[in-house]
C-alpha cells in the first residue's frame, strides 16, 4: 500500500533495495546482568535450545520475539496522544481495528486512537491471514453455560484457572448462589473469609466477586463451604473472560472466571433461580479472539509503554510468541506471528530460488494415505519429550476423536485413525483437521475421508 510506513527490513524486502545501507535493519540489546545474581537473584539466561530452562529464562524465544518486532510487529503510535511516530500511518496500524467504534486506526483521529489505545479487549487484528489461522491455532473458548432461567440461558465465556480440575469438558451442573463472607469491605461477596451462608452454598456453585484477596483464597473458601464449583466475577469492565492465576493442589472443585457484564446478568436473575454448567468448549469462539474471530491485541488501561498494542493479548491459549511477557510454554514456535507477517506484506512474492515465499509449512505432521477410505496414519516427529495432545476435529472446530493425550519421548511417532469418532461411530465423509500440541508448539494438517 502506498502512503504507509514500513519498518526498514520490510521496506527493503518490498522494494528490492537496501533503503539505508548505513543503518542496521534492526538492533537488539539483551541485558547480560540477568546472569548476575544481583539482577534477578537465582534466575539467569538459559542459552540452550532444547526448552529445558527450568527456573531460568530461555533466551531463544525472547530473541525470536524481539526479531518479530524488528520485522514489523509494532504499532508506531504514541500512547499519550494517539499521533503517529512518523509522518504517515504504519502498515501495522492499517490492520488494527477497534470493535467499539468499528474503525481501523488509520481511519481515526489522534484523539480517537488515544482512546482506543486503552480500550481493553476491544482492540483486535483485522488481517485476513492471521485471523484465518486463529481457529486452528487457538484453543476453543471454555464456557459457563446457564441452563435456567430462559431469560439469560446460553453460553458465556469462561476464563481458566491454573488450579483445580480441567474444564475442557463439562464438569458440574448446579444452582448458582451468591457468596457472602460477612465482611463489608469491597464486597460482601468477594469470598475472602469463611462464608456466612455456607448452608445455602453447600452443593451449589458459588458466585464470588473479584478483589481483596487471591483467587486461591476465594476458591478454598468456596470449597470449604461445600460448593461444588466456583465462578469468580471480574470487577473490571472488559469483554475478556477473567483468567485465574495461583496454585494450590488441595483445590478439587472447578473454578472459572467470567466478565463483569456476564456476572451482572446472572446476579440480576438469582432471585428467579439460576442453574449453570461449568466447563465445556464453544464450537467457534476462540481464546484470545473476539466473537468474530479477530485476534485481540494487548490494550491494558492504563497503557503500558512499549507493550500496549504491539503485542497479542495475554488471554490467548496456547500462549503466543508476541505476547508482552514470556511463559514457560514458549520455545521456538512462531504460531500466528508468521501469519501477521503475511498480512503486513512479507510473503507476496518469491525468493531468488524461484520458490514462492510464505510461512514455512508445518512438515512435522503428515497423514497417509490422504484422502483415505479405511484408515490413515498420522506421523510426526518430536524434537523433545513432553506432554502431547493429538486430536481430529471437524471443520466446525468440534473434536471428533482424541488419539493421544499424555507424555511422549522425543523421536518419530505415528497413530492410526480409522475414521471413527470418540463414540465409535463412523465419521461422515469430508475434510477433517488434525492438531498436534507439544512442548515445541502447535501444528495442524488436513485429511480427507472418502466414505
Amino acid at each position: 500500500l502506498t502512503g504507509y510506513l514500513y519498518v526498514q527490513a520490510l521496506a527493503n524486502k518490498l522494494s528490492g533495495v537496501d533503503q539505508d545501507p548505513a543503518l542496521n535493519d534492526m538492533t537488539i540489546t539483551f541485558n547480560v546482568d540477568v546472569d548476575n545474581s544481583a539482577c534477578l537473584l537465582t534466575t539467569n539466561w538459559y542459552y540452550g535450545v532444547d526448552g529445558h530452562e527450568g527456573t531460568d529464562i530461555e533466551l531463544l524465544p525472547v530473541m525470536i520475539h524481539e526479531i518479530g518486532h524488528g520485522l514489523g510487529f509494532t504499532s508506531q503510535v504514541s500512547s499519550t496522544d494517539g499521533t503517529y511516530t512518523g509522518a504517515f500511518p504504519s502498515i501495522f496500524s492499517h490492520f488494527i481495528l477497534d470493535d467499539g467504534s468499528g474503525l481501523h486506526w488509520d481511519q481515526m483521529t489522534p484523539t480517537q486512537r488515544a482512546a482506543s489505545y486503552v480500550n481493553t479487549g476491544n482492540v483486535v487484528w483485522d488481517g485476513p491471514a492471521a485471523n484465518a489461522q486463529a481457529s486452528v491455532i487457538l484453543d476453543r473458548q471454555r464456557l459457563v453455560t446457564v441452563t435456567a432461567p430462559a431469560a439469560i440461558a446460553g453460553p458465556y465465556r469462561a476464563g481458566v484457572a491454573t488450579f483445580g480440575p480441567d474444564v475442557t469438558d463439562p464438569v458440574v451442573t448446579a444452582p448458582v448462589v451468591l457468596a457472602n463472607d460477612g465482611v463489608a469491605d469491597l464486597s460482601l461477596s468477594n469470598g475472602c473469609t469463611s462464608f456466612v451462608n455456607a448452608a445455602q452454598i453447600a452443593g451449589k456453585i458459588a458466585l464470588v466477586d473479584r478483589g481483596s484477596c487471591t483467587f486461591v483464597t476465594k476458591a478454598l473458601n468456596a470449597q470449604n463451604a461445600g460448593a461444588v464449583g466456583a465462578i469468580i466475577a471480574d470487577s473490571i469492565s472488559t469483554p475478556i473472560a477473567l483468567d485465574l492465576g495461583g496454585s494450590d493442589q488441595s483445590i478439587t472443585i472447578p473454578v472459572v472466571g467470567i466478565t463483569l457484564a456476564d456476572a451482572n446478568l446472572i446476579k440480576g436473575q438469582l432471585g428467579a433461580g439460576v442453574t449453570a454448567t461449568i466447563g465445556g468448549q464453544h464450537a467457534s469462539w476462540r481464546t484470545g479472539a473476539d466473537l468474530a474471530g479477530h485476534v485481540r491485541l494487548y490494550a491494558p488501561n492504563p497503557a503500558e509503554g512499549g507493550s500496549s498494542i504491539s503485542h497479542f493479548d495475554r488471554s490467548a491459549l496456547p500462549n503466543l510468541l508476541m505476547e508482552p511477557g514470556i511463559t514457560n510454554s514458549l520455545y521456538s514456535q512462531v504460531d500466528l506471528t508468521r501469519h501477521v507477517f503475511r498480512d503486513l506484506g512479507w510473503f507476496n512474492g518469491s525468493t531468488i530460488t524461484g520458490v514462492p515465499d510464505g510461512p514455512t509449512p508445518d512438515l512435522r505432521l503428515t497423514s497417509a494415505p490422504n484422502p483415505f477410505d479405511g484408515a490413515t496414519t498420522i506421523s510426526f516427529r518430536l524434537g523433545r519429550s513432553g506432554p502431547v495432545q493429538l486430536a481430529v476435529y471437524d471443520v466446525g472446530g468440534r473434536r471428533v476423536r482424541e488419539l493421544m493425550n499424555g507424555w511422549m519421548p522425543a523421536g518419530a511417532h505415528s497413530f492410526a485413525w480409522n475414521g471413527l469418532d470418540g463414540e465409535g461411530a463412523g465419521a461422515p465423509a469430508g475434510v477433517y483437521l488434525i492438531r498436534l500440541r507439544s512442548p515445541e508448539g502447535t501444528w495442524s494438517g488436513r485429511v480427507a475421508r472418502l466414505r
